[in-house]
């Protein structure tokens, strides 16, 4: 198993479906599955990821294939449509290495949706260390 594939459970478990690598960035697919756990007792009834998840693994993504070694701050993040599970999301990380920002955006979230979904469900600005 390739676990560089592998984002660490922070509450659930998931996994990139697809990471393509471009030098000023990434494009990549995360699946979530159905929801066990802690992740049931978030909302009662409405069971969805919690924003500081999504947060947690865009550090995880930045940190595993782009060397930032420190994720100084976060600013202007938007959550705009909630992310129910069993799902697949995916995600676009510009890497501007001058200014020490990476612009996150991720789209899709609703249960069962495509990874095709345009419906942006996360965005915001990453300021990071390169290494």
């Amino acid at each position: 198993m390739n676990t560089d594939k592998i984002i660490p459970a922070v509450i659930i478990p998931a996994s990139i479906a697809g990471l393509e690598i471009r030098h000023d960035g990434c494009e990549f697919s995360i699946v979530i599955p159905d929801a066990t756990g802690e992740l049931t007792d978030h909302f009662p009834g409405n069971i969805l990821i919690p924003g500081f998840v999504l947060v947690d693994w865009v550090c995880w993504i930045l940190q595993t294939h782009f060397g930032v070694s420190a994720v100084n701050g976060i600013k202007d993040v938007k959550f705009l449509t909630p992310v129910v599970p069993p799902t697949t999301i995916r995600g676009k990380v510009t890497l501007n290495a001058i200014r020490g920002l990476a612009e996150v955006t991720m789209y899709g979230g609703l249960s069962g949706s495509l990874e095709q979904s345009s419906t942006v469900c996360f965005k915001g600005n990453f300021q990071v260390t390169l290494t």
